[in-house]
């Protein structure tokens, strides 16, 4: 369920990115036009350090929704 993935994500980005990783690519295959499972996996892949990765992501959520300054702004920390 893409709710529960999504949610479990929430909790865990804080103190464990890696594991709210894996969540938020489970809510992201669910509904891969998700605008907040993109950035928000985004997020958690660069607490991880997989800048590029966080790149693909906020990329993904840039081509979801085009206009969104938090896109731009995540995408921008991103490429450093």
């Amino acid at each position: 369920d893409y709710r529960i993935a999504f949610h479990l994500g929430d909790q865990y980005v804080k103190r464990d990115a890696a594991r709210a990783v894996g969540f938020y690519r489970a809510a992201r295959a669910l509904r891969p036009d998700s605008f907040a499972a993109n950035i928000n996996l985004g997020v958690a892949l660069l607490k991880s350090g997989d800048a590029a990765g966080a790149r693909d992501a906020y990329l993904a959520a840039a081509r979801i929704a085009p206009d969104s300054p938090m896109a731009a702004y995540n995408l921008g920390r991103a490429l450093g």
